[in-house]
């Protein structure tokens, strides 16, 4: 008789579903923001005077107000990365897409 046991799965030999990653750590998808929200969101970010610190407060804020969190690390780093982009909206989309947690 076999060994019920033999056929058991260890922690190692799970199946990962195609297309996915095991990167260890879950990215949960976040709602695609109106044109309109983003727009505003730009039109903050690109204010004369606004520093890299102040920019990462207001992405930090767009992301509360709507039931979202973001790391103030996460949130510097992605105003770095759209400095390159003229802010372009679907670039804000996406980086918002990177940093956001759901709450």
């Amino acid at each position: 008789m076999e060994n019920p046991m033999s056929n058991a799965k260890r922690p190692g030999d799970r199946h990962i579903a195609f297309g996915t990653e095991p990167t260890g750590e879950s990215r949960s998808r976040i709602e695609k923001f109106s044109v309109a929200e983003l727009g505003e969101l730009r039109a903050e970010l690109i204010q004369p005077g606004i520093d890299s610190w102040q920019a990462a407060d207001v992405l930090s804020n767009f992301l509360t107000e709507r039931g979202y969190g973001v790391s103030p690390q996460k949130a510097r780093n992605a105003i770095c990365c759209l400095e390159g982009t003229d802010r372009e909206l679907d670039c804000i989309q996406e980086e918002l897409e990177h940093v956001a947690v759901v709450m």
